[in-house]
């Protein structure tokens, strides 16, 4: 299984940052050290768990990186890029179906508690398909 980096995860943010604007602090925008840190390192350690499925993986990274404000800036669209590249990387795409309103409601109801880690990984479950 292929992972995100600390350095594709930094660069996604500035990118998501550079593309769409937002704050960013100079340094490598990361707002909240110990929680980057820890999605970092827990992500492999969770994919080793009995019955953790690809799309609970992409769940965790969409659902820590929104929650936990990461970021100084980016942290919905960055979570939600993140999830996507973490599926492509494991050959999982979003399927042609899936649109910026479909997005758009994902971030927003993980962001206001609405969706929990289960409600995420359903989501991919149900909008990707594999190569």
């Amino acid at each position: 299984m292929k992972f995100i980096t600390r350095e594709e995860l930094i660069a996604l943010n500035e990118n998501q940052i550079a593309s769409f604007g937002g704050y960013h602090n100079k340094q490598d925008n990361v707002f909240n050290r110990n929680s980057f840190e820890y999605l970092i390192s827990s992500v492999e350690w969770f994919s080793k768990q009995e019955d953790v499925s690809i799309f609970d993986i992409a769940a965790k990274y969409l659902f820590q990186i929104i929650k936990n404000h990461i970021f100084c800036d980016g942290n919905k669209r960055t979570g939600f890029q993140a999830a996507r590249i973490f599926l492509e990387k494991n050959c999982f795409f979003l399927s042609d179906h899936v649109d910026n309103d479909m997005v758009i409601d994902l971030v927003l109801k993980t962001e206001s508690g609405e969706f929990d880690h289960d409600d995420i990984s359903g989501w991919f479950m149900l909008n990707t398909y594999s190569k």
